[in-house]
């Protein structure tokens, strides 16, 4: 199981306070809150909600936002900047990243305009950490290089520790993306490395026992299990000799992971079960589950089956509950292993199914067309301006040669040169042209007109919200076991043939592709250009597909022929879409309503077409609905629902 490395956070950044005296701090602040005014109450209320941010993270919520209002009242900036990086960072730990990026966004503005080269930093630092959770490497870099450039110029090493473990971590990221490659692990721990040696520096034994352990981390990776086990020992003691109870299972945990690399089994156990009594002592339900997981391994290597099957299903559970999905993708994948060893293959293969269906929902593989050695419009255009004037050059050097060799034949041979330049010049044109075609047609089988013709002019497209987008998901309902007696290239085809059809219909209603995953399709209204008639344009496409999907069920059967069936979702609200990466573009939306439509599509039936409340709100006029009353969706609550009867009056 991957772990996540522990990005150094300071300060500004919100670390969490040791338990037993945040209540007494708070009790403090509090008391004193009513006597003071200026910028000095606008700190206190920002200290209060970095204090409770880690108990009581809607109070420290509101207390930032107060902060926030009365700053802008005093028009003390810097406070101002403070409870915005505040806000960003709560955003972000309820996943809602667009938001953060707003709050960020607008600190960093205030803090460069005042000139506040420590607050840059920092808003550089969390907007680095913003695009590294989202994935977006190169844009953390760029952020985290800014951070550490300002901090070393400012001469702040606690800064430049923060930042150097984050570049690192980011590499770290990368290379495990890339299946280890090892030229990127050698630079993060090139970064970790010169991180340490601050730490070490600065006496800061909690971050030096930070970042011994990611080194160990980074060499158990790299296969190096030698060398992780003298790093992860090294930040052990330190753990032990400081009492920081809440990381010292994490180091336990991976020190048995390493010493069960090697086969050492006992020590593995050994270190597994100190990991897992330290966990439950402070209930960190997610390290329990980890050491769980370590311990059922070994249990199956020892050949105690029982023991393995029992630490795996009660991991699980607890995963299942605190809703920690990697958790739960481990622990499908653990059992299905145990029950095949069991013989039990029925539930071996139900286990490997719902763990790969999960995987596939939370990793999301790109598939974009890569615009491999095509040239961008500038580009093409300079290859122009160049060949021009080599053409040029070639044309004057010969009509010198030929004016000191030929007198009369001058005209004749001037002639036949500018001729062949001419013809040159043509078929080199032609060749551009069609080049500048081609990328033109794959840049914009990628993405929208607009965003492509923004993309070419300015060299990047800029991000945009939209308060108003229908966003449509349909997913085949049953894939996995109707695909199982399927070759990949049957499979391919038959996506292809339903997913071909969807283009033309959402292509028909002004409807937006935007990706699909595995066997879901995913469009939107509304977007990138605005309109008010999206969530009727939704749905029409939507029941046009299901009409599609009926007649080809019915042609399969026809044929005795196996089919997919199809679940189709729709929800109306507030979007962020723009272009994602470099090399390889994509077009992609993010907000709630994408989640929430997600989860319309997961709660719908089979040949219907299911709607939020959202969306029922603007075309109940227009469209019969069934309500359908208040379903559970996950990880949302309770969402009114309606299922699309017909056009009224139809």
């Amino acid at each position: 199981m991957k772990k996540i490395l522990v990005f150094l956070l300071f300060c500004c950044s919100f670390n969490l306070l040791l338990a037993q005296n945040q209540t007494k701090l708070l009790d403090s602040l509090k008391k004193i809150l009513p006597d003071i005014k200026d910028t000095v109450r606008i700190n206190v209320l920002n200290e209060i909600a970095k204090v409770s941010s880690s108990t009581n993270p809607k109070e420290a919520e509101q207390y930032a936002k107060q902060a926030l209002e009365e700053a802008k009242m005093m028009g003390f900036k810097k406070g101002e900047a403070r409870s915005l990086t505040a806000l960003g960072i709560f955003s972000k730990r309820n996943k809602k990243f667009e938001l953060s990026y707003e709050y960020h966004s607008k600190a960093l503005e205030i803090r460069e305009n005042i000139k506040d080269n420590d607050g840059i930093a920092i808003s550089y630092n969390n907007l680095g950490t913003l695009s590294s959770d989202q994935s977006n490497y190169t844009s953390a870099m760029e952020y985290y290089l800014k951070a550490l450039k300002i901090r070393e110029k400012i001469k702040d090493e606690k800064g430049q520790l923060i930042t150097l473990n984050n570049l690192a971590a980011v590499f770290m990221n990368q290379a495990d993306e890339k299946q280890s490659d090892i030229l990127v692990y050698k630079q993060a721990i090139a970064y970790f490395e010169k991180a340490l040696q601050l730490a070490q520096k600065l006496k800061d034994r909690k971050n030096e026992a930070v970042l011994l352990n990611n080194l160990g981390e980074i060499y158990k990776r790299i296969k190096n299990n030698n060398k992780a086990i003298e790093y992860y020992l090294k930040s052990v003691i330190i753990r032990e000799e400081i009492k920081d109870n809440f990381q010292l299972p994490a180091s336990y945990n991976s020190l048995g992971d390493v010493y069960y690399n090697l086969g050492d089994y006992d020590k593995a156990l050994d270190y597994q079960e100190k990991a897992k009594n330290l966990a439950e002592k402070i209930d960190n339900k997610q390290m329990i589950v980890e050491s769980k997981y370590g311990i059922a391994r070994i249990a199956l290597k020892n050949q105690q089956t029982e023991k393995s099957l029992n630490e795996a299903k009660e991991a699980l559970e607890i995963s299942r509950k605190i809703n920690f999905k990697k958790g739960v993708i481990e622990g499908r994948e653990l059992l299905s292993e145990i029950y095949e060893i069991k013989g039990d293959f029925k539930n071996a293969l139900k286990f490997k199914t719902e763990g790969y269906n999960l995987k596939d929902s939370l990793f999301n593989e790109n598939n974009s067309k890569i615009l491999s050695g095509l040239e961008n419009s500038h580009q093409l255009e300079q290859r122009d301006n160049q060949i021009k004037l080599q053409n040029a050059n070639i044309a004057r050097n010969r009509l010198f040669n030929i004016a000191l060799t030929a007198g009369l034949s001058l005209v004749f041979v001037l002639a036949i040169v500018l001729f062949r330049g001419q013809q040159r010049q043509k078929k080199a044109n032609k060749e551009i042209s069609y080049q500048k075609i081609q990328s033109d047609k794959l840049l914009r089988n990628i993405l929208p007109d607009e965003v492509a013709d923004e993309l070419k002019k300015e060299g990047k497209a800029k991000a945009r919200k939209y308060e108003k987008t229908t966003v449509l998901f349909t997913d085949f309902q049953g894939f996995t076991k109707r695909t199982a007696k399927m070759t990949p290239e049957q499979v391919i085809d038959e996506l292809n043939k339903c997913f071909s059809k969807f283009d033309e219909i959402i292509e028909k209603y002004n409807l937006e592709k935007i990706k699909t995953i595995g066997d879901a399709y995913m469009c939107a209204g509304g977007l990138p250009i605005a309109n008010e008639t999206n969530p009727i344009d939704a749905i029409k496409a939507g029941i046009e597909i299901q009409k599609y999907m009926q007649a080809y069920k019915e042609e399969c059967i026809a044929k005795g022929e196996d089919y997919f069936e199809c679940r189709l979702g729709i929800n109306t609200g507030a979007v962020v879409a723009g272009v994602v990466g470099t090399s390889k573009f994509a077009y992609d939306i993010w907000g709630d309503a994408v989640n929430t439509a997600s989860r319309a599509e997961s709660n719908g039936e089979v040949g219907k077409v299911n709607i939020t409340e959202a969306t029922y709100n603007l075309v109940k006029d227009i469209y019969e609905c069934e309500y359908r009353g208040e379903i559970e969706a996950k990880g949302k609550g309770l969402i009114k629902m309606y299922f699309v009867v017909g056009e009224k009056n139809a």
